[in-house]
């Protein structure tokens, strides 16, 4: 095994703080795709619920909704990449490559695709869910 060097208090500290934030940040993705779904159906009952002038405004309001919510999730990814470029720095650092084979400690520097397949569903159940409102609307 490679001599690897102790681990700082720092460096403990940026760990800590990366994997808070990350599981942080995924949480909220979920979060807003939760409250998208809940603007489009208040959208929704409330164009129910009033006459054509309103429920043309309502109507409007359905796309950029969905795209807000699309821009929060994808800077939400963005946020994510920092977190997991600096969890590369630590595995690479301070743990030897046998190590980081043994407890799969893999994170690539092009980090901002990595764990975003999740954020590419929630985009497209935003989407949808935004289309959706604006078609029945």
């Amino acid at each position: 095994m490679a001599d690897v060097p102790a681990m700082l208090p720092q460096m403990v500290q940026a760990y800590k703080d990366a994997t808070d934030n990350l599981i942080f940040l995924k949480k909220q993705q979920w979060q807003v795709t939760n409250y998208l779904f809940i603007a489009e159906a208040a959208i929704f009952i409330l164009s129910r619920e009033v006459g054509p002038n309103p429920r043309a405004f309502l109507e409007m309001l359905t796309i950029p909704t969905a795209l807000i919510a699309v821009g929060v999730l994808w800077m939400m990814q963005w946020s994510m990449t920092k977190f997991r470029k600096r969890l590369a720095f630590i595995y690479e650092n301070y743990f030897a490559k046998d190590q980081q084979e043994i407890m799969e400690l893999h994170v690539t520097k092009d980090a901002f695709f990595e764990g975003s397949f999740i954020t590419f569903v929630l985009t497209l159940a935003a989407l949808a869910a935004g289309i959706f409102t604006f078609v029945i609307v």
